[in-house]
């Protein structure tokens, strides 16, 4: 039981510490993005919109690899 506390804990903190951070519009401080003009504001969204394009490309490798890691 106690190793599961601690596992857990060790699983959930990283959750919690960024979930504490300050808040982000896509992906940059939102003070920053205050500052921003809309050309700018449009190049942030553009780049993000193609980070997550690419992490949702290879999602399915990462998600191969960590089966492939859990079994060993």
């Amino acid at each position: 039981m106690k190793y599961l506390v601690r596992f857990s804990l060790i699983i959930i903190a990283p959750f919690l510490i960024a979930a504490c951070g300050p808040p982000t519009v896509f992906g940059i401080p939102q003070e920053q993005w205050a500052q921003l003009n809309q050309q700018q504001r449009t190049q942030v969204i553009d780049g993000y919109n193609q980070r997550q394009q690419a992490e949702a490309q290879v999602a399915p490798i990462y998600a191969v690899a960590n089966a492939l890691a859990a079994k060993n």
